[in-house]
């Protein structure tokens, strides 16, 4: 859970992994921390910006996903060594998800329920304009579809922009026009 959000979308885990070497010098100086106790400044260095360098990644994978937070971040780090030489290995992984306050939620639904509204009310006004149409001519007096038509028309021919002009007639309803490519007019 996040405090005050809702998660609304959840994407597959990403994971970030990374290998840094600490190189001879900083192994020396940290085995001095070692020799004679403390803790080692150049490892913790190392590990905070591993960490950082992680999280930058993971962060940057989930906005390329379109999530906006990240939870259930696990980090595992491993110390490689050998040969005289000190690695440290992290590997991360979180899963990327949007969330959203209730308010966003509800001004989205409302945004959306008002957007579907409108589609409705331009859908009934043009299915009402062409309530009365029986012909190809009644058809081609709206200029979107004349349009179309003629794009049909000039690309692939009569028969073709006859097909569309059918199809269109049926999607509004008007029933099966018969339209065949000589009802196509020379010009529109």
């Amino acid at each position: 859970m996040v405090d005050g959000y809702r998660i609304v979308r959840y994407f597959p885990p990403i994971v970030a992994n990374l290998v840094a070497g600490t190189g001879f010098f900083n192994d020396i100086v940290a085995g001095f921390s070692d020799f004679f106790g403390g803790q080692s400044e150049t490892y913790q260095s190392y590990l905070r910006d591993m960490y950082a360098a992680a999280m930058r990644d993971l962060e940057a994978k989930a906005e390329t996903a379109g999530a906006n937070c990240l939870i259930g971040a696990s980090f595992d780090l491993d110390q490689v060594s050998g040969k005289g030489m000190q690695m440290f290995m992290l590997n991360a992984v979180a899963t990327p998800v949007t969330i959203k306050t209730d308010a966003e939620i509800a001004e989205e639904a409302e945004a959306e329920e008002l957007a579907q509204a409108e589609s409705d009310r331009r859908e009934a006004e043009r299915r009402e304009r062409f309530a009365g149409v029986t012909s190809i001519a009644g058809l081609l007096d709206d200029p979107e579809i004349a349009r179309q038509a003629r794009e049909r028309k000039r690309m692939y021919g009569r028969n073709v922009c006859a097909s569309f002009l059918k199809g269109k007639a049926l999607e509004l309803g008007l029933g099966d026009i018969d339209i065949t490519e000589d009802d196509i007019p020379d010009s529109f």
